[in-house]
């Protein structure tokens, strides 16, 4: 079924490839988001030589204002073959509007939260890549996730949500006596969602949260929790360091490592805190912000010791998508892999990797 399923959509992968390429090579651009995101992209845009003409926005209370010298216009204002970038929170709504402007022709782009996709091209390394995770991936369900997340990029189609929990994939689950390192806890909401599912006993739970707001509400969510939870204020990276972090606090979810961060963060690897403090992690979830592969860097060792179930986030940056399932199986290998997708919208998509019997 699987081979089926790639027949139809065997031109997918070129078709992505040329929708990200002939981005660049255009000469004049509409931003649609006069917001925070909208004006983080422009900027990004700027740097990277686009004449931006104009921005839209549904806010009728930007109409006619200016950033940078560029107005900010009623959307009803579009029409024509303009080309125009979406960088708004409200992408999945903004994008079904304009496709029902009967008298826009032009294409629509979506940009990631985070800008990723003003500079990112696809090359033929890119489809490589992409066509090994298609392949490598266990059911046709995950393929189809792939698929759809590509598609939603292209603005064909929109973002489907799995069936299951977000880390409550149907094999890739937490299970009694598992020791889980959880990088990335933010509030403890991992901890809540392993709490209520009242099947799973006698489990310990490390929570990496570096960031204090989040590290505080954390403490009292591993407080109250029937699990034994080690709230650990560190972030995960490759080495014992200090990085600077980026927090926009207008855009709930935008963080990333930056060198013109805003908070200081300290970090500590896996290897390092698991051989230090003698621990045997059976599942490792990782959502960092974009550090994800340093993680798994530092966390080398231990994975290829202990083979834990991983659940990571593969959607920080533009081709984590593929990147991240292509490294870890160069480096760890002897994983099936299974891919998530739990939101409507661009965060949320989730590799699963179960360890293979030997």
């Amino acid at each position: 079924m699987g081979e089926k399923y790639m027949s139809l959509e065997k031109n997918i992968f070129n078709e992505f490839r040329e929708y990200i390429n002939d981005f660049h090579t255009l000469n004049n651009v509409s931003i649609f988001g006069a917001g925070s995101y909208g004006i983080k992209v422009y900027k990004l845009l700027n740097e990277k030589g686009f004449n931006i003409e104009n921005f839209f926005d549904n806010n009728e209370k930007l109409w006619d204002t200016e950033v940078d010298g560029k107005k900010v216009l009623n959307p009803s204002k579009i029409s024509g073959d303009i080309s125009i970038v979406v960088a708004s929170s409200w992408s999945k709504e903004i994008v079904k509007q304009l496709k029902e402007n009967k008298i826009f022709k032009g294409k629509i782009y979506l940009s990631d939260p985070w800008g990723n996709f003003c500079d990112t091209s696809i090359s033929d390394e890119d489809i490589k890549q992409l066509e090994f995770l298609y392949n490598k991936l266990e059911d046709i369900e995950s393929k189809k996730v792939l698929i759809n997340v590509l598609k939603s990029r292209m603005c064909i189609e929109e973002f489907n949500n799995v069936q299951y929990e977000q880390y409550f994939h149907p094999i890739v689950h937490a299970k009694n006596n598992d020791i889980i390192i959880d990088g990335g806890a933010f509030i403890g909401d991992t901890i809540q969602a392993l709490n209520n599912d009242k099947t799973l006993n006698n489990i310990e739970i490390y929570s990496f949260e570096p960031e204090d707001k989040h590290f505080s509400l954390l403490q009292n969510e591993a407080k109250n929790s029937r699990f034994e939870c080690f709230p650990i204020k560190l972030g995960l990276y490759d080495k014992d360091t200090t990085l600077k972090f980026f927090a926009d606090e207008q855009i709930s979810g935008m963080c990333m490592v930056e060198e013109n961060g805003n908070i200081i963060i300290h970090t500590t690897s896996i290897d390092n805190y698991c051989n230090e403090h003698q621990i045997t992690p059976s599942y490792i979830k990782l959502d960092i912000e974009g550090a994800e592969k340093e993680a798994l860097i530092g966390a080398k060792n231990t994975i290829k010791k202990y083979k834990p179930k991983l659940a990571i986030c593969i959607y920080h940056k533009y081709k984590d998508l593929w990147e991240l399932p292509y490294f870890i199986n160069e480096i760890f290998g002897e994983y099936e892999f299974y891919l998530g997708h739990h939101m409507d919208y661009w965060f949320e998509t989730i590799l699963y990797a179960y360890p293979v019997e030997k």
